[in-house]
This record gives C-alpha cells, structure tokens and sequence, in this order.
C-alpha cells in the first residue's frame, strides 16, 4: 500500500512538473505560422528543444506532417521533442542535425546517413514550395514520397544520428503513402544530393612557375589551373564570381581577362576560366607590379536551403514542419593560388627611322653585375656562350625568370627582321642598362635600330626581259652627285665623287648597307653585245634609277632590284625553196622540208626533198613597197655553212654591202616568191615547224583556177566565158599540153639527168602559168608575222630576235587530171502485162576501177570499135509473152516490149582531184530510139532511178550513127568510178528482129568526152589539163587514134525459149498426238509430213488477180498431188482450193477446216508478201507448210445456222463447200527477182533462167469434238425404322458404303466398253415386322462434264492456233430428273415439278416434229428473241433421237432419249439453279444433288428408279455436240430396293422389349427410393 501511495505521489509530480516545463515552451502553432508566413527567420532562427501542443492544426497553416503512431504513447501529448535538421546552411552539401536525444552533429551529403536526410529534407521542401495540400493524394506527390522515404530508412537514419528516437519505422507512414508516392519525386532528390557531393572547386597550379610577362598593353601573370568538380545538374549550376591579384601591400588588382598563352591575341575577355588547364590573367588598366596570391571566387546557382523540424510527442501525435527555398545566388567557396616569384625585364624593338615594331624574331642575353650572363633560374655564368638566350617577336622580348635584384645590362645577338646590319654573337651590340629593385618586379625598356637596303642589279633587253652579259654599272646618289662604294659587312656604304673610284658593279652584284634615302641612278658603263648603242665611263648611260623612300621594317625587305634596259634595231630575214616529194613509202607529202640543205645528186626525189632554185624572192612592205629582192640559190648562211635554194636579208654584219632591214620596216610587210603555178602550188602551211612551209598562193590561186576552170576542145574557158588557147602534142593516142616557154628547171644550177629533175619546169613558162605565194596571205586573220607563228612584230624585241630565219616556199608538183571512159550493155529490160525484168550483162567489168588495163581481155578502145567480147549479147524470152505479144487482141500496152541500158563508166584515175563531166558526145545506133539518162540505177529492180528524158534531143546523121550533145553534168571523186546510164528503146522492127535472129540485130554505141571541169577536194575550181587527151577530138572513122576518153559497146540479140511452171499436193494433217493427249487440243502442226494422206478431186484454180485476170484450173490427182499447166504469163495471183461437197467424202466443211498457219509460216508469209511462195529465201525448202486459209466469213455461216442465199429469191440452202486461199503471189517475168545478172558464160547463148513453182500446198484436219454427259448416282442412304431407330446411314464412296450399313449392300453399274449394262443397285434386307412404316432417305448426285476438246472462238485460234482467250462452253440450259412417283419429293431451291404425268409431256413434245429422215436438219420457224436477235429453229433426227437448235449466237440442242419406258410413272423436275445458266469448258464438270424419301407402306420388296436427262444444251460456237448410240445425255441412277430379309432372323422386338421393361424396372425404383427413404 506504502508503495502505491508513493507512486501516485511520484505521478503527480511528474505531472506538475511537466505542466510547469511547458509553460513557458513555444507552442507548435506558432512554428507553423512562421514556417508559413516567414521563411528566412524560420530558418534561421533557434528552435527549443522541447515544444508545447499536440497537435499543429493551425486554420489554414497545412505545412505540417502528421504522424500518428500505431500504438498509443503515455503522456498528455502536449511535450514535443524536437529535432532540427538543416540542408546547405554552411555549404551546398552541408547537414546539421539538433536533438535533444542526439545533440548536435553536423555532416555532409557524403558522409553516414546524410544524403538520406538530404533527400527527405529536399523532398519536405519541395512539398513546401509546391503548397501541396494534406489530404491530396494526386495533387500532393512530394509530401507522398517524403512521408514513405523517411518511415523506410527511420532506422539508419537514426543510427546515424540524425532526427530522434520518435522516428520509428512504419510509425509514421500511412498506409496509402506506400502506393501513392512518386518514385520520380524519389528520384529528383536523389539526382539533387549527388549533384551536391560532387560540386568541388579547388586549385591545380603548379607552384614557383609563375611569372609576370608585361607586353606593354597587357600585363600577364601565370601559369594557373583550377579545377571545378562535377557536372551542373540536379538543378545545380556554377560561375566565377570575382578574381583579385594581391600585390605585396595587400592591394588587389582584378584582370581585364585570360589567355592560354601570354599574348595579346589570345585574351578572352571575361572571367569563365577554363576548367583543367593552364591559363595566365591578363591585366590591362590595373598592372600590379607584384602578385603574392590570386583568390578566385564562385556563386552557386540553385543551391536549396531548408530546415525540417521534426516533434516527437509523449502521447499524441508526432508532428513534423518544414521550409525551404532555391537560391538563384549562393557562396561557391574560394580558392587561393600560388603568387609570382620572380622578375622579368621587357625589351621594346623598335625601327629608327618609324618607330614600328620589329616584327620577326630578336635575341637577347643578360649580364647582372656581380653575377655573370643569366644562364636560368637562379643560374649565372661568365661565358656568354653558356647564356641564355632570350627571343621574342613583334618587337617584345621578356628576360624572365630573374631571381636577383641588381643592374642587368642587355646584348642584342640576333636579329631576323630585314634590313638591318648584321649582328652574332660574337658582335653583339649593347643596346640599355635595367636595375632591379625587388623580386616579383616587372620592368621594360625600348631598343631601336638604323635601317639599311641592298641594291641587286640586273641587265635585260627592254622588250624581251632576258638578261644581257658583258655590261658594267656605276651607281650615283643624285642628290649630291656622288657615287656609292660598297659598304662592308656591318657597316653603312660610303661615297665619292670621281666616277672612276667607284664601285664597278656586274649584272647580278649587289650594292650593300645604302643607308641614306633618295634617288640612285644606275649608269652603264661597259656593253659589248651587238646592236645596242656604246657607253663608257666618259660617256654613260643612264639605264635605271631606284628611289629609296623607305627602308628596314617600312620596306619589308632588306633587298630590291633595279633593272637596266636596252633596245634592239636590226634585224635578219632567211629562208629556202624546196619542192615537198613523198619520201619511201609515203602517200602524202608531209608538209616540212626533209633534207640536209645541199641537194644530193646521187638520190632521186623519193629519198630526199629538193632545194629550188631560180625562184624569185621579194621583201615588200606592208603598202607593197620592194624593200629588197633575192633569188633562191646556193649559199652561206649566218652558221658558215653551204646552203641550197636558200636567200638571206639584211646580214651587214658579214656582208657590207647587204642593206640593213630595219625591225619598225617590219610592220606589216611581206615575203613574195613567183614560180609556175600549173605544175607546182604552195604545201600547206605549218607556221609551227621551223622547217614548214611559211607562204601561200591562195589568193593568187583562184583566179588562176577560174582561168582554167572548162576545158574543152584547144580551149580553156573561165567563169566569165573568157577563153584561153591551149596547145597540144599529140602522139601515141595521147594528146600532152604545152607551156609554151624557155623551161628553167630548180634542182641546182644546171639540169640533173631526167630522172633527178623536177617533172614540171619551176620558171621560164609563158606568163598564163606563171602564179605568185606570200607570207601575208599565210597569216590568214591571225595577221602573222611573214606567216609564222615564231615571231610576232611586237614581239621581235620582246623575243630578242636577231634573225628570223625559215622564211620558206615549200611547194609540190600540182596533179594533173586523167580521165577514162569505158562503155557496156548494162541490161537488156523485158516488159509484158505491166511486169518488168532486167538481165544484166555488163563483162567488161566497169565497176572494177583498178582492172588490168594489160589483161589480154580488156578493151582496148584504141585498137577496135568493138569490144574484148567478140560475139553479141544473148537473151532468151519465153514463149507466152512471145505469143501474148503478137496477138492482136491484146492491148499494146500489155504486150512485150525492149529496152537497153547502157552504161558509160567514167574513170577518175586522179589521186586527189575531183572531175566533172560536163557534156558528151553520143554516138548509136539509127535503129535506137533515145529515152533518157542517169547516174544511178535501183539496186533492186536495175532501172534508172533518177532518169531525165531525153525524148527530143538536138540529133544529127553522122557516117550511119546518130550523134548527140548530151549536157548532163557528174561528178567523179578521186580513184573512184561514176556512171552515166543511157537508155534506149528498141522500136517494134528491132524487136521482131532480134526475137526472129536476123542478120542485122547488133546494135552499137559510142561516147566521147566533149567538155570536163576538174575540182579540188573542196569542189572548188582546179586549174588542171588531161595529161593524155584533149576532149572533143576524136573521129568516128578513125578509131586509130582514140584516146582513152572514148569509148564503144557491143550489140545484143533475142530469142524464144522455156515456159514458167506451178504445183504443189493437198493432205490431210494428223493432229498432234501429245498436244492431244496432254493438252486435250486436236491440233496439227500446219506441215506437210511424209505419210500424210493425199485429198483427191479437190479444185484447184489461179486467178491473176491485177492485170489480166487470167484464170487457170485443175484437180488434184488420187494422190493429192496437182500441177497448173504451162505458160502463164507474169502478173498477181492467189491460188484457191474448193472442198466440202464431193459425195461420200468424210471432208466435209462442218467436221474438217483447213489446217493451222503456225508462227514461223505467218511470220515468213508477213515479211515475204508476195513473195511468200519462195521458200529458199529462209533456207527450208524440206519444210512445205500449208499455204491457203479458210474463208472465216464462209466458216462463220457454216457454223452458225448453215444457211445462206443461193438465189434473188432468197431461197436458202446449207452451205456444204469451203474456199480456202493463199496469199496474193507476185510472179515475175523471172522466178528470182526482177533483176538479175547474166552469169558470163551464158551472155553469148538463149539460156532461160528457169520458172518453177513448187510445193504450194493445202492441209485439212478434223475440227475439235464437242460433246456434254450427265451421271446420276445414288450418293447417301439412311433408313430409319417405324421406331426411330436408325438401322442404317451410309454414304457411297468410291463405290463402298460408308457408315453404318447393317443389312444394307451396295452394287454398283456396270459397262460393257462404253455401253452401260446395267445401272447398280442399292438394297436394304428388312424383316417384314419392321418393314411396315420405315423411312428411307436417299440423296442423288447429278454429274454434268463437258467432256469435249479444247477449241476457241476466235479466228487467230481458227486460223493459227494462238489466242486462247475465248473459250467454246456448253450450258446444260434444261436438266430433267425423272423421279420415282413412289418417292417423295424434298422441296429446294435447285429443283421445279414441271410434271407428275411424264409420259403425256413426252408425247406432246414430239407431237410438233416431222421426221424427213436421218441427218437432216427440218426448219420449224423463226423467232425473235428478248435481246433482239432473228434465231432459226431447226430439228434434226437422229434414229430415236431428236435434236434442236436454234441459229445466230444462241444454241440449244434438244435430245429426247429412248430410254424413258416408266416415264408414264415418272415425276418431271426441272433444274432451275446457276448451273443451267453457267458453260462449262472442255474437261470441266459441275454437280447438282436432289434429295428423295419413301415412307414404306406394305411388307413386299419395293424397287424405286430415278433417271436424269441433259434436254437442252447451248454451245457458244454453234456446232453440234456429239451423241453417240450410248445416249451420254440420260443416265440412270443405281436402283434402290428394300426387300424382306432372306437370310438370318433379325427379330428386333425381343431386344426392344428387353429395353423397354428394364426402362420401366428403373423408373419403379426411383420412385419407390424417393418415397421410402426421403
């Protein structure tokens, strides 16, 4: 009791105590106010460790969690105990945590639990700024994921310290805060807290390697590196907020900038230093002259600061209040780097003269007092060769590094900038003193240098700038006169006054160290080269001046030249004359001299070419004023050496007296040479090779060519009709021109034997000859200079040209023309009924331009009138056109009549030039007729092709010939042959003349060149002459004396012999067995094959089809075989073959069409037209394809009712015959062509050629058959007792039963070959107590099959057996099934009752058909259907049977079979479904199934038939369909027969009364069960 006593007295003042330690403690409300409403003094204000209130529900105030803890606590719940966590109050990943359990413990994001207190914190602060709301479970994901993310890791945090003990796990967690909070929100705090363990900002400078470098605008201090750690994310992100330099007295200096090296160029002007590498600082308004540290500071951007409180009540609820915000500007921290150790002393080079900079490199050595040269950091040393050397450019160099303060005197050792004296180090130069006064200083000083210029000197031709030797300089300064000696090495030039003391300078010397400005003149004191004006040191020239106006770094250069220049006057001109000749095996001369200079007398011109001599040379200026003139011929030449057909101008060098050619006389002038200009013309001009021909006779040319453009008899005659003699020698049969001169010939100065001279003279002809070249008119429009392309006016001093030498004529002997006639019967041309043949003889071969002329068979114009071939031209006609031509009925424009074509050859045997023919003299025979002329002939056909009539003519009488002037201008290219055809009618005496051989029937010709023109390769105008005969000349009687221009031909005579002949076979094609079998196509292959079966008694006839409409007829033999008779004169004909009627003949037109065209014979047949009959053109006489197609109109008719008009009474008849033709057939006079060559052992004799027409042949084939079965059978059979007992279900397949068939047995038809026996049965066995009231069901399938051969209904088909785009159907438009009356019909869809009394509908059917007897059709009427169409209706009777169809498009065959005895019983139904509306094609079927039932009503045996019938059919070609005796149109199904069983006693009334009683048995017992035991 004492104790209870004692403890409740403990209790109450434990309670008292507790109300007096909380009277005065801050109340949670009001932290939640200040949380709410002043973030910065919640933050940072102190919190007590112990707070007052339960609860923190402060109206509106909701930035409070709630914990409420699962098990209830002692205590009132007014003491809190708090415990503050900080984030990022002493640095970005600072944690501080305050408790009353713990105390105060201060962390880092990296270190124990506080990157989990981190988290929370940011999580509860996010939640803070995002004024999530408490119950909001969506709207508050922060508050979700802080509340999860503390109850999870309560325990570790704790361990760590951090919060208090209230943290329990699970404590303080609801249960949807699990599932409701965000793991992205998780994440975020995650990302933050990383971000802040890795932001580091520290110092990577090495130390002691500073230095200050002070380039006069900048100052720079370095080298430093810092490093900032970690990448701005979380939120985070980072800059330099201030950098300050502290010099020795604690000042500090802030940079303009930084560079990554110590020059002005590489300053970035801000203070982003760059992170982990080396930088220096760059100051430009505020140096520091020391730096003893740099701090560098940086501000953080998105730092968070928050604060949680979290109250750990004694007895309520736990409570937690929080606050935070980002920062856009917090401390990053600051780093210290290292200061500057050392001194530095600035040089400044600088020019003397500017001022500016020196750009390139200076070096410089330093020597302190007291110490020695610098050698480096901390080093000295006495030996300035051990110093070291310090190097700048832009005229900055920094001494650095020094360590020791005291006074430091500066060398210059090295100077790269240009224009400056030389210094080394050996000559170093002292250029300032420096004094140190502290370390860390930076110091500068300015250095300037003299500058100074070199002069180069060069000498060069003013124009052509190549330089000159043997020339001497002296220079002179102008402004005192005075004149440079050179200046020595470091040292500035000198001067003096005597011209003779000064330097003497070369072409390439140089004039050293001129260190004064103002103008030089250079002064040429020695030349000795040729054609320049003299100087000496009395008499100077002035040849160049420089003005010196800048020097060193102004100039840019330590060196320039000055040029001195001079002017060429004189000048030389050279050249020769050679005659170009075709060296070795050449065939075109090659437009450059080819020789030695001296011509070798020993060698003939086709192994050198030939100097000229005595051609006259004239220099003219550009007005044709003579300047001078030379005439080729043997000299020295500026080389000393002999010369041949050379002239040289203006050498008054070697020659006093030569006048001198002055260069400005130049301008424009010219070279002339004069030569005989008939047999010799300037070579192509090549201004490009030295030895190339520079002149040209052009211009002079083609007035020269007009001169002599016609040539007829002694006469040359020009453009203008102006004339010119001309003279001739004659001897030999050659007439030669004569120049009519004293001939000077070049080669030298005295002739050479005949065989080493020119052909032609080169002077001394009469002045019509005589034609001049020029080097003016070589230039053409580039204006060359004396025509080459070497020298140029302006040039010649430019060039320095002291000779212009290869001044050359080359010229080559000028062909003469030569022109040949040759004169033959071309072909003899036969015309009858419009049809034309020319045989060509032609044996002299005048297409042979290169015949021997030596042969003993050539002709020989010279020696006879008549040709090498001493008979005459034979030519054999055949006997019809003979007799068609002397029948007097006949028009006379069909009858035959003869031409000749005679062929004049024109020989051009030039090698180069081309000849116009411009008339002829014709000489022929009295007995010709004159038609017309042409150059060409119709390869084809041997006619002129472009003729001109020649009716009309001026003709005169001459010694029994008529002569004619024929004006009809060829042209004939070089070494090749033209042709002039003359065509001349014989009249109708000559003609019966030669076909009757008289005597006189030799007809001859003669031609004569009367006027030619000869034309270059351009068609211009060539002068030229025959060389061996004047036009015009010959005499007719004097055949002697012929020259080769005139030509004669040989006669020609006819003769009757031959006849043209025709035959060929008609057969019967066998199909192609294969094509048959596999393809089911009845089809022949469209040739006559041996075995092939002949056609007798067919009519053959050939009917010309143009011009006379001539008609020929025959059969064909037993055999086939047939032949046209003889004589059939030329024209176009078709070949026509009759069949189909003959009596007792299987032909006939509806079963047998002719054969097939296949591809190939089409193909032939296409491209020969009508042609087609000559099978040698493809090489396949073997091959004899059928040649006549069926008329497709006739076949049409025959097809399609076979009715057509026989009479104007329109009376009809079946058409029973078919005309098949064959293409049209163009019969020649001849059978080869309509042109060809006699061979040359037949021209003498009457040879027909020979006509014979063979192996036109005619094919017939069997026609495809067509023809459409049904079959009917039984498929499915079911019986079904009185009972409903299913005793069987079977299907038939395969001809089995299928299913359960107890006592059921299938038989299935028999066939005896194609004839059915019997048709099946299907029969049941019952026991007669079960018969009575069964049911049988049996299913019935209905098998339609187009069982015909493919064919096709389009005439490409029909006639060739492609395009199998339309294929022949036949519908089975009416189907009857003629049911068993006992069966009962199962309505459908498929099937219509026409009938119930099938005998009487029979009957009435054949009631309205006559039967006039078998396989004749009997026309019943006329109808017009729906669509339009006149149909015929016919029947035809065929033993029982009777067909129908109908004609045009729509066919239908109606068959009424024998085989309806029963029909009487029979009911009729109709197919009416899409079968009967849709063809079938050849090997396809289609099937229909009618359902029938029995209900058996007695217990005798029932037998019960079914039949099916195809009545009508529509067959899209209109044949008739085959129907055989066996009738494939009806079928009957198997019959179906129930029948009392005979064998085993099937009682099924036992077993059944078995089931029955047991049924009853079970159901007495279910009852009794419910009732006594339920």
């Amino acid at each position: 009791m004492k104790n209870k006593i004692i403890g409740m007295i403990v209790a109450f003042i434990a309670i008292i105590a507790m109300f007096a330690n909380t009277s005065n403690a801050m109340e949670i409300k009001e932290l939640q106010t200040i949380a709410a409403n002043d973030i910065n003094r919640f933050l940072t204000m102190d919190i007590p460790t112990v707070l007052s209130g339960h609860n923190g529900d402060n109206g509106n105030v909701k930035w409070a969690w709630y914990c409420m803890h699962e098990q209830s606590k002692s205590g009132n719940g007014y003491n809190m105990q708090s415990a503050i966590v900080d984030l990022g109050r002493n640095g970005l990943n600072s944690i501080e945590s305050n408790s009353s359990t713990y105390g105060y413990r201060s962390y880092s994001t990296e270190n124990g639990g506080g990157d989990l207190a981190a988290q929370i914190v940011y999580l509860a602060a996010k939640c803070y700024m995002n004024r999530e709301p408490w119950a909001g479970t969506q709207k508050s994901p922060y508050r979700h994921a802080m509340v999860y993310y503390a109850s999870q890791y309560a325990n570790s945090l704790k361990a760590n310290g951090l919060f208090n003990s209230g943290l329990d796990a699970g404590t303080m967690s609801y249960g949807d805060h699990i599932s409701k909070y965000n793991a992205e929100k998780i994440t975020e705090a995650q990302n933050y807290v990383n971000a802040t363990k890795t932001y580091r900002f520290s110092n990577q400078s090495t130390a002691n390697t500073q230095t200050i470098i002070d380039d006069g605008d900048w100052m720079f201090v370095g080298p430093y590196r810092i490093q900032k750690e970690g990448a701005d994310s979380g939120g985070l992100s980072s800059w330099i907020s201030s950098i300050s330099a502290v010099d020795e007295n604690g000042v500090g200096h802030s940079p303009d900038g930084w560079a990554t090296n110590p020059s002005a160029g590489s300053v970035n002007g801000n203070l982003e230093l760059p992170n982990g590498s080396y930088f220096y600082l760059a100051f430009r308004n505020n140096k520091p002259e020391t730096v003893k540290s740099v701090s560098v500071s940086r501000k953080v951007k998105g730092g968070l600061r928050a604060r949680f409180v979290f109250c750990n009540s004694d007895g309520g609820q736990d409570i937690g209040i929080y606050a935070g915000a980002v920062s856009n500007e917090s401390d990053g921290g600051t780093i210290i780097l290292p200061g500057v150790p050392y001194s530095s002393i600035r040089i400044n080079k600088k020019d003397e003269l500017t001022g500016a900079s020196l750009p390139d490199e200076v070096q410089f050595i330093a020597y302190l007092k007291g110490s020695g040269y610098v050698k480096g950091t901390k080093e000295y040393t006495n030996d300035k060769k051990e110093a070291k050397v310090f190097t700048g450019k832009n005229g900055v160099i920094t001494i650095n590094n020094l360590s020791k303060t005291g006074e430091y005197i500066i060398y210059e050792i090295g100077n790269k900038n240009a224009g400056y004296l030389e210094v080394t180090l050996d000559r170093e130069k002292e250029v300032g003193t420096v004094t140190i006064e502290r370390i860390g200083q930076a110091k500068s000083i300015e250095v300037k240098n003299t500058p100074v210029v070199n002069l180069r000197l060069s000498k060069i031709d003013i124009d052509s700038k190549k330089a000159m030797t043997n020339v001497g300089f002296v220079i002179r300064y102008d402004p005192t006169g005075e004149y440079v000696i050179n200046g020595e090495y470091g040292e500035v030039a000198t001067f003096t006054k005597d011209i003779k003391s000064a330097t003497t300078y070369r072409a390439g010397d140089i004039v050293n160290h001129i260190s004064k400005l103002g103008k030089y003149s250079v002064l040429e004191v020695i030349n000795t080269n040729f054609g320049y004006q003299e100087v000496s040191y009395d008499s100077p020239l002035k040849v160049g001046e420089y003005n010196v106006e800048k020097m060193g770094v102004a100039l840019g250069t330590g060196e320039v030249t000055v040029t001195a220049t001079n002017k060429r006057i004189y000048i030389k001109l050279s050249g020769y004359a050679w005659e170009d000749t075709l060296q070795g095996k050449q065939t075109l001369g090659d437009n450059q001299y080819n020789g030695t200079g001296v011509n070798d007398s020993s060698k003939a011109k086709k192994e050198q070419d030939k100097r000229i001599a005595n051609v006259k040379v004239t220099l003219r200026k550009a007005n044709g004023e003579v300047i001078d003139t030379r005439t080729t011929n043997t000299i020295t030449n500026t080389s000393g050496n002999k010369e041949d057909g050379a002239y040289l101008f203006g050498d008054y060098q070697r020659d006093k007296n030569a006048k001198k050619i002055l260069i400005d006389d130049l301008n424009g002038a010219y070279i002339e040479f004069e030569y005989n200009g008939m047999c010799y013309k300037s070579i192509k001009v090549n201004a490009l090779a030295a030895n190339g021909n520079k002149s040209t006779d052009e211009n002079s040319r083609n007035a020269f060519n007009d001169k002599f453009s016609t040539i007829e008899n002694n006469t040359a005659v020009d453009t203008k009709e102006n004339k010119t003699s001309l003279k001739y020698d004659f001897a030999s049969n050659q007439s030669k021109i004569n120049y009519e001169g004293n001939y000077l010939y070049g080669y030298g100065n005295s002739n050479d034997e005949a065989t080493k001279r020119p052909t032609y003279p080169i002077a001394g002809v009469a002045d019509k000859y005589k034609i001049t070249a020029n080097t003016k008119d070589a230039s053409g429009s580039e204006k060359l200079l004396l025509g080459q392309t070497t020298y140029e006016f302006a040039n010649l001093r430019k060039d320095s040209v002291e000779e212009i030498p290869n001044i050359n004529l080359g010229v080559s002997e000028r062909e003469q023309p030569d022109i040949r006639l040759e004169n033959d019967v071309e072909n003899v041309e036969l015309t009858i009924n419009n049809k034309t043949h020319r045989y060509t003889y032609g044996s002299k071969k005048l297409s042979d331009f290169n015949v021997n002329q030596d042969d003993s068979t050539y002709f020989n114009v010279g020696v006879s009138f008549k040709n090498q071939f001493t008979g005459v031209y034979k030519r054999a006609v055949y006997q019809a056109d003979y007799n068609y031509t002397i029948d007097p009925d006949k028009p006379s424009d069909r009858k035959l009549q003869v031409y000749m074509i005679y062929r004049v050859a024109v020989y051009n045997e030039s090698t180069n030039l081309k000849e116009r023919l411009n008339s002829i003299i014709q000489y022929y025979d009295s007995r010709y007729e004159i038609d017309s002329i042409g150059t060409k002939l119709n390869s084809a056909t041997g006619a002129i092709a472009n003729g001109t009539s020649l009716k009309g003519i001026t003709t005169e009488e001459t010694n029994g010939y008529k002569k004619s002037i024929i004006e009809y201008p060829i042209e004939v290219d070089a070494q090749k042959v033209e042709n002039i055809y003359i065509r001349f009618k014989l009249n109708d005496e000559a003609v019966l003349a030669a076909l009757n051989k008289t005597n006189d029937s030799e007809f001859k010709t003669l031609t004569e060149i009367n006027s030619y023109s000869t034309l270059d390769t351009d068609g211009k105008a060539y002068a030229g002459i025959d060389r061996d005969s004047n036009p015009g000349n010959a005499e007719i009687n004097k055949s002697s004396d012929f020259e080769d221009d005139t030509s004669a031909a040989p006669g020609i005579q006819l003769a009757l012999e031959g006849n043209r002949q025709l035959s060929g076979i008609v057969f019967e094609d066998k199909e192609i067995a294969k094509t048959l079998q596999k393809d089911n196509e009845r089809i022949g292959n469209g040739i006559y094959d041996e075995g092939e079966s002949g056609i007798g008694g067919i009519d053959v006839t050939m009917t010309e089809k143009t011009g006379s409409k001539a008609v020929y007829t025959t059969k064909t033999n037993d055999d086939g075989t047939f032949n046209l008779p003889d004589g059939f004169i030329p024209g176009k004909y078709t070949i026509t073959y009759t069949w189909g009627e003959k009596e007792n003949s299987k032909y006939n037109v509806k079963d047998y069409k002719a054969t097939i065209w296949t591809p190939k014979n089409e193909e032939e047949k296409e491209e020969l037209e009508d042609n087609w009959y000559k099978p040698e053109v493809y090489n396949r006489t073997n091959i004899r394809y059928s040649d006549a197609k069926d008329n497709y109109e006739t076949r049409q008719n025959i097809d399609y009712g076979g009715i057509k008009t026989v009479d104007d009474n329109s009376n009809n008849a079946e058409l029973k015959t078919m005309e098949s033709t064959t293409n049209l057939m163009n019969m020649e006079v001849e059978y080869d062509s309509i042109y060809n060559t006699v061979k040359d052992e037949n021209v003498d004799k009457f040879i027909p050629e020979g006509f014979d027409v063979k192996k036109i042949d005619f094919g017939l084939i069997l026609r495809p058959k067509q023809k459409l079965t049904i079959d009917k059978s039984v498929v499915g059979f079911k019986a079904t007792l009185a009972n409903g007992q299913v005793i069987a279900d079977c299907t038939i397949e395969n001809g089995k039963l299928v299913g359960e068939k107890n006592s059921l047995t299938y038989m299935g038809p028999l066939k005896t070959g194609n004839t059915a026996t019997s048709n099946g049965t299907v029969k049941l066995e019952l026991d007669n107590e079960l018969i009575q009231g069964a049911n049988i069901e049996v299913k019935y399938r209905i098998t339609i099959k187009n069982e015909s051969e493919k064919d096709y209904q389009t005439q490409k088909y029909y006639e060739n057996g492609t395009n199998k785009n339309n294929p022949v159907t036949i519908t089975p438009t009416k189907v009857n099934d003629y049911l068993d009356t006992e069966f009962a019909f199962e309505e459908s869809s498929d099937w219509q009752v026409v009938s119930q009394q099938g005998k009487k509908f029979i009957e009435a059917m054949e009631s309205t058909i006559t039967h006039p007897g078998d396989n004749e059709w009997q026309k019943v009427g006329n109808e017009t259907l729906d669509d339009g169409r006149e149909v015929t209706y016919l029947y035809k009777y065929l033993g029982k049977k009777v067909t129908t169809t109908q004609t045009n498009t729509a066919w239908k065959y109606t068959t009424i079979s024998t085989k309806r005895e029963g029909l009487d019983k029979a009911t009729i139904l109709t197919l009416v479904n899409d079968v009967t509306k849709t063809g079938l094609e050849a090997g396809t079927s289609t099937s229909i199934d009618l359902n029938a039932k029995k209900l058996i009503t007695n217990d005798g045996e029932i037998s019960l038939d079914n039949s099916a019938e195809i009545v009508e059919m529509d067959v899209t070609n209109g044949r008739t369909p085959e129907i055989t005796e066996n009738e494939e149109t009806f079928d009957e199904a198997e019959t179906v027969v129930v029948t009392p069983s005979t064998g085993e006693n099937k009682n099924f009334i036992i077993p059944i009364a078995v089931g029955i009683t047991a049924l009853i048995i079970l159901a007495t017992g279910v009852v009794i069960i419910k009732k006594k035991l339920i």
